[in-house]
């Protein structure tokens, strides 16, 4: 797979049409930056509550 748009066809389902999986694709891509904006920001303030540290990463401070 050269392409990370470009899916194998034996991996979608043949009941859902091309136009439904484009839908689908591009709403599981965005959940799935919102999951990862969420960790990050959720790191940032775990980081600041324990260690006292704003926008510095445990391997940045050793």
């Amino acid at each position: 797979m050269t392409d990370p748009k470009e899916l194998p066809a034996d991996l979608i389902s043949p009941v859902v049409n091309p136009n439904e999986v484009r839908q689908r694709m591009r709403k599981l891509e965005y959940a799935l930056h919102t999951a990862s904006e969420a960790i990050r920001e959720a790191r940032e303030e775990y980081q600041y509550l324990v260690y006292g540290v704003e926008g510095k990463s445990i391997a940045d401070r050793k």
